[in-house]
């Protein structure tokens, strides 16, 4: 897709036939939620190349990550997965990996 043809879509535009709803449903809600979240999705490039992506969401906590200054990145992320009930949700950092087609035997 070029930016103009996916400007203003979500991830919807992704989606197809083979796409799980109630796995999109689960991240969805979790996300909402404010916690971690991991999945594996079908999705579809533009002309309908089907491809599967495994993406894991973290949120991050706004007093844990500033606290937590001069530490790791993967020690703040870990510490304000731990305990977030003195902090809200600030932001999300998403993972995408491509993977191979289940069932696939290429």
């Amino acid at each position: 897709y070029t930016c103009a043809e996916i400007e203003g879509h979500t991830c919807r535009i992704l989606q197809g036939a083979d796409t799980d709803s109630g796995a999109v449903d689960a991240l969805n809600a979790k996300v909402r939620r404010g916690e971690r979240a991991e999945a594996t999705v079908v999705n579809y490039k533009k002309g309908a190349l089907r491809f599967v992506n495994h993406v894991t969401i973290l949120p991050l906590f706004s007093t844990r990550v500033a606290a937590s200054i001069g530490r790791s990145t993967a020690g703040a992320i870990a510490g304000s997965l731990a305990s977030n009930t003195s902090s809200s949700c600030c932001h999300f950092i998403a993972r995408l990996r491509e993977v191979q087609a289940r069932g696939s035997t290429s």
